[in-house]
């Protein structure tokens, strides 16, 4: 999959303080932020390597304070942390969304200044968890496979150290692309993913939430895309910028719908059908990348939001003749 660092050379963060976010809650995010180092994981094994537990000090505790003074209990949860080592994606998205309903409900009471910060901070949290789920460590424990004389498969545990590579694309950096086990250039899943699924179908001894390496095989693209001197390989590495800048704005068309967001596979299934059946990128997704990339103010922006909103919906249509 795609691998983003932390930070880029200049310690530059990512975007993902909103502009109007409650101030504590943004200063523990950029504590965590510059807390984090490139060899740090989700695993709690290594405590001073341990995302979870860096946010557990530097943010949890501000997180409670505003759960408190807005009146609004985390119910079945306490604290980002927990979310983040122990749920999956989509069990993530959705605590956070129904609490940040809430939060905003109880501010929109106060006036519409409170309701942009309570909009904006429920926006931090959902990016900063998004990020945090998606961080790619430098050093990891993998299960390696290696094939017998019997021709049977045997899998032992050890730390391997990945080489880290800036995403050329992501201006700023965005957690939303990638993710593990999938192709990066379409909705399959990797050559890695699917020989893992399939051995533990046929019971395998493979620890399912460790991931697994086989030198034969890429852990970054399907069957159809692992050869990089195929046709498939170059035609949609050139269009895949196109797709994550669709990723982004879909996500942001519908936060200003007030819509809750999609899971990862929704995300990518949705986008894709804009972006790669065509016989040339549409000029409405073109539009869409150039908007993204380039933005007349911030993203996070109603205007803005409004903007990708109706290139979306033109790029919906564009499609939908292009394949009549």
């Amino acid at each position: 999959m795609t691998r983003f660092e932390a930070f880029d050379a200049d310690r530059q963060r990512p975007n993902i303080v909103a502009e109007h976010c409650d101030p504590a809650i943004a200063q523990a995010v950029v504590v965590c932020l510059d807390a984090f180092k490139p060899s740090d994981s989700l695993s709690i094994g290594v405590r001073s390597r341990s995302i979870p537990v860096k946010i557990a000090k530097h943010l949890d505790p501000v997180l409670v304070d505003f759960a408190i003074r807005n009146e609004v209990p985390m119910t079945g949860w306490n604290g980002l942390s927990e979310l983040v080592r122990d749920c999956n994606r989509d069990v993530m998205d959705f605590r956070i969304h129904m609490w940040g309903r809430q939060v905003i409900a109880r501010a929109v009471c106060k006036g519409h200044k409170h309701r942009d910060q309570a909009a904006h901070t429920v926006d931090t949290l959902r990016n900063f968890a998004e990020f945090c789920r998606a961080f790619r460590s430098t050093r990891l424990p993998v299960q390696v496979a290696e094939k017998g004389k019997d021709g049977a498969f045997a899998y032992h545990l050890e730390e391997q150290r990945i080489r880290v590579r800036k995403h050329a694309y992501a201006k700023p950096i965005e957690p939303w692309f990638d993710e593990a086990g999938w192709c990066e250039l379409c909705c399959n899943h990797t050559e890695t993913e699917k020989f893992k699924r399939e051995h533990i179908e046929a019971g395998d001894d493979i620890k399912p939430d460790v991931p697994l390496y086989v030198p034969s095989l890429s852990t970054r693209f399907c069957a159809d895309h692992a050869s990089t001197a195929g046709q498939a390989y170059k035609r949609d590495l050139l269009r895949r910028p196109y797709w994550h800048s669709m990723m982004r704005a879909l996500i942001e068309a519908r936060l200003s719908l007030g819509l809750y967001a999609l899971d990862f596979e929704e995300r990518r299934a949705a986008t894709y059908e804009l972006v790669f059946p065509q016989k040339s990128v549409l000029p409405s997704v073109k539009a869409i990348h150039d908007y993204v990339m380039n933005p007349p103010g911030k993203l996070r922006e109603t205007t803005s939001r409004a903007d990708l909103l109706e290139l979306m919906r033109l790029a919906i249509a564009d499609a939908k003749r292009a394949s009549q």
